[in-house]
């Protein structure tokens, strides 16, 4: 799998993701941002591209979205998308075995992995 070569285009490109999923839904930047506790300056920010979402504000997106993690994730082609799916289940593998004693909601998980998986 390759390494993202542009970082700020990456997050640019997904903040323009997150932006064309709230306005083809009918949601403001404040409904949104409501619903993910946060600011309405971190959503424009994040719709932007100057503010790089955490994976679990990512989730949160995916879930108000109703769509799957991978879907706001931006890809040229095929073989990006599923470079990325590997690299968000590597992400989540590596967040199970650090945090394995950590009680976590088993609803927000299984929804988590549902939402993951989804193509």
């Amino acid at each position: 799998m390759g390494k993202i070569q542009d970082v700020d285009k990456f997050y640019a490109d997904l903040g323009e993701n997150i932006k064309t999923y709230r306005t083809k839904r009918g949601y403001s930047q404040d409904e949104l941002a409501k619903f993910l506790d946060l600011t309405r300056t971190s959503v424009v920010n994040i719709e932007k591209g100057r503010q790089r979402p955490p994976l679990h504000t990512v989730y949160d997106l995916a879930a108000f979205f109703n769509i799957g993690i991978i879907d706001l994730l931006p890809a040229k082609d095929e073989k990006q998308q599923i470079d990325l799916r590997k690299s968000v289940k590597d992400s989540i593998n590596t967040i199970e075995k650090k945090f394995k004693d950590v009680p976590i909601d088993e609803e927000k998980l299984t929804l988590f992995f549902k939402l993951s998986s989804q193509g």
